[in-house]
């Protein structure tokens, strides 16, 4: 308990570090209305380039990520960075996924405007936002307590209010608000925790990373079959790289 008391005190630490660069940027706040057209300009730049010629289809997918300002969940020290389309780096040694990966996890997870959705990491937010624009509501569980209170602050100030955040141990899931209608994990992980098989809708989607033995990661999509008991499809996606999935020692025996 020390020692990860210690680990959440560094972690606080990184991100005011993070603060005196720049901070994280505001799409109302900070950010000239120049800079804003701009950045604006490269949103739409992504979509085209990132994640239309990428094969991504679902036209509220790609309507969330045309609107939600990614910049905002990012240091102004990354603010050039903030539309390019690849990872980067949080503090607590967290990453925001890069552009093509979140538009395709959502796609994947086959959702409809009624869903609830359960995200593992929520990380600065983003995935959060983008979801909570095609979805009807998000849960998402942050294990980190600075990257939690940092998400809670944006997605507060930036008017995301079907998100609900939680300082929690993403393995267990949200049992309080269970079932979800898709689950879906930013982190990687070398089992399924039961928790998430337990608390998925029949028919729903969990899509998560899973490390195999060599280290290689892939996507993985578990859709849950209805019957007695539930049985899951599996479906590879493609190769991935995301952080470890983290756990505290209570849930260390949570079973495949």
């Amino acid at each position: 308990m020390k020692r990860q008391y210690i680990l959440f005190l560094l972690c606080g630490l990184l991100c005011l570090l993070m603060a005196g660069q720049g901070g994280v940027a505001s799409e109302e706040e900070g950010v000239a209305d120049d800079k804003k057209n701009d950045l604006a300009l490269k949103r739409q730049q992504m979509v085209r380039e990132a994640l239309l010629k990428a094969g991504i289809q679902d036209q509220r997918v790609l309507k969330a990520m045309a609107t939600v300002p990614r910049h905002a969940f990012v240091a102004n020290a990354l603010l050039e960075s903030a539309y390019e389309n690849h990872p980067l780096s949080l503090c607590c040694g967290q990453t925001i996924s890069q552009p093509f990966i979140v538009a395709y996890m959502i796609e994947m997870a086959n959702l409809t405007p009624q869903s609830r959705v359960l995200e593992i990491g929520t990380g600065c937010g983003y995935n959060a936002a983008v979801l909570s624009r095609v979805c009807r509501r998000v849960y998402s569980l942050e294990i980190h307590q600075a990257l939690h209170q940092q998400a809670k602050q944006t997605l507060s100030r930036l008017g995301y209010h079907n998100i609900e955040l939680a300082f929690k141990d993403g393995v267990r899931g949200w049992p309080d608000v269970a079932p979800f209608d898709a689950i879906l994990s930013t982190a990687a992980s070398t089992f399924v925790p039961q928790s998430w098989q337990d608390q998925l809708k029949e028919g729903g989607c969990l899509i998560m990373p899973l490390e195999e033995s060599d280290g290689e990661q892939y996507l993985w999509r578990f859709t849950k079959v209805p019957g007695d008991p539930p049985v899951f499809k599996k479906e590879k996606l493609l190769a991935v790289r995301f952080v470890p999935l983290l756990r505290d020692a209570k849930t260390e025996g949570d079973a495949q």
